[in-house]
């Protein structure tokens, strides 16, 4: 199942923001790997939000109050998505990013937001209850 982080520099992101941009990226990110919406689903796909405290461009650290940057980790399974199902969720996570925000033109491109992602080998994946 994903495992996804979001990150944002402290103070640039109202707690509202993060709950609809977290609960949203997680239904993305779910739908882009071709899983179904449910609570079964949901419940095994986690997303942690990191606040980070030092957070700098170009040398020069952004300040509070500044607008948003964010980088987004999508972990999935080895073989789990096609590239073209990563370059869609690229763009659904942007969206949704761009949605929260009245400027949204910045967060469809460089340098606002950025979606890395990663894999592990599906027999090294471990659940436990």
């Amino acid at each position: 199942m994903p495992f996804v982080e979001i990150f944002a520099p402290s103070g640039t992101v109202g707690d509202e923001q993060r709950s609809v941009i977290s609960s949203r990226i997680a239904v993305e990110t779910n739908s882009a790997a071709g899983l179904p919406d449910t609570d079964e689903v949901r419940a095994l796909s986690w997303l942690v939000w990191r606040d980070i405290e030092h957070w700098f461009v170009g040398g020069e650290p952004v300040k509070e109050g500044e607008v948003p940057r964010y980088a987004v980790r999508i972990t999935l399974a080895e073989g789990a998505t096609t590239a073209q199902q990563r370059a869609s969720l690229v763009r659904r996570v942007l969206e949704v990013l761009a949605e929260i925000h009245d400027n949204d033109d910045r967060l469809t491109g460089p340098p606002h937001a950025w979606v890395q992602f990663a894999q592990t080998p599906r027999d090294e994946q471990c659940l436990s209850s």
